[in-house]
C-alpha cells in the first residue's frame, strides 16, 4: 500500500497546483513549537523547509480560534505563524489577520505591505496546519464590483418597472382621453349617434359600453317621442 510519506508527497503535490479566485492559493507548514516550520508554498518554494522565524514573519494583528470564538488583538508584533497555530491548537481551526506586500507581476513582492486574512485548519495525524490568504482590500474591492454589478441590475429593473407603469397609465389614459372626446362631442354637436369606443374589457372599457348604452337608450327614447309628436 501507499506509505505515509508517499500519501504526504502526494497530497502536497495536489494542494500545490490548488487555486481558487483565479491566483488564491493554499500552503502547508507543520504545527511543531514553539515556531512552526514551512512545508510546502507554492509561490514562495524558498521557504520549503525553513523555521518560520524573524523580523518580517512578526506582523500579526488579530487571532480568532474556531469560527465562534473571540477576536483577539495581538498588536501588529507577534509571529502569524505562532498564531495560526495557536488557533488551530485551541479550535482545530481559526483565522488570523496581519500585514503582508503583495505580489508584483512578473515576480517579486511590493515594498508596502497591505491588510490581509487567512483561515488555517489542521490536519489530524500528519502534524500538518493548511492554510490561505486574501488580500482585505481584494474583498473590498470584489465587494464593491459586485455592489456595481446588483445597482446595475436593480437600475435596468426600475427602467422596466417605469416602463411597464407608464405603458400601464397611458393604457388607461388613452381610452379615458377618448372617452372624454366623445362626450365632449356629444354635448357639442347634440349628436346621439356618436358612441365611445371600447378597447378592453376593463374599467374604463366597461365604462364606456355603460355609456353607449345610456346614449343609445336617451336616442331610442327621443326617437320614440320624435314619432309619437
Amino acid at each position: 500500500g501507499l506509505s505515509t510519506a508517499d500519501a504526504q508527497a502526494a497530497a502536497m503535490q495536489a494542494v500545490r497546483g490548488l487555486r481558487y479566485e483565479g491566483k488564491e492559493y493554499f500552503w502547508i507548514h507543520d504545527a511543531s513549537a514553539p515556531v512552526p516550520r514551512m512545508l510546502m508554498h507554492p509561490t514562495s518554494p524558498a521557504l520549503e523547509g525553513k523555521t518560520l522565524e524573524g523580523e518580517n514573519f512578526n506582523r500579526a494583528t488579530s487571532q480568532q480560534a474556531g469560527s465562534d470564538g473571540e477576536v483577539v488583538a495581538t498588536g501588529g508584533r507577534k509571529n502569524l505563524f505562532v498564531a495560526f497555530n495557536e488557533v488551530v491548537a485551541q479550535a482545530g481551526h481559526g483565522f488570523v489577520t496581519y500585514a503582508w506586500p503583495k505580489p508584483k507581476q512578473g515576480g517579486g513582492t511590493t515594498e508596502e505591505v497591505f491588510d490581509k486574512l487567512s483561515y488555517v485548519k489542521k490536519v489530524d495525524g500528519w502534524n500538518w496546519v493548511v492554510g490561505s490568504g486574501i488580500y482585505i482590500d481584494d474583498l473590498e474591492a470584489r465587494f464593491w464590483r459586485t455592489a456595481a454589478q446588483f445597482g446595475a441590475v436593480v437600475a435596468l429593473a426600475m427602467a422596466l418597472m417605469a416602463w411597464v407603469i407608464r405603458w400601464q397609465v397611458v393604457g388607461i389614459t388613452r381610452p379615458l382621453e377618448a372617452l372624454r372626446g366623445t362626450v365632449s362631442a356629444i354635448e357639442q354637436t347634440s349628436d346621439l349617434s356618436r358612441r365611445a369606443e371600447v378597447a378592453a374589457d376593463d374599467e374604463v372599457g366597461q365604462t364606456a359600453r355603460a355609456f353607449n348604452q345610456l346614449v343609445a337608450a336617451q336616442q331610442a327614447a327621443i326617437g320614440e317621442v320624435n314619432g309619437v309628436v
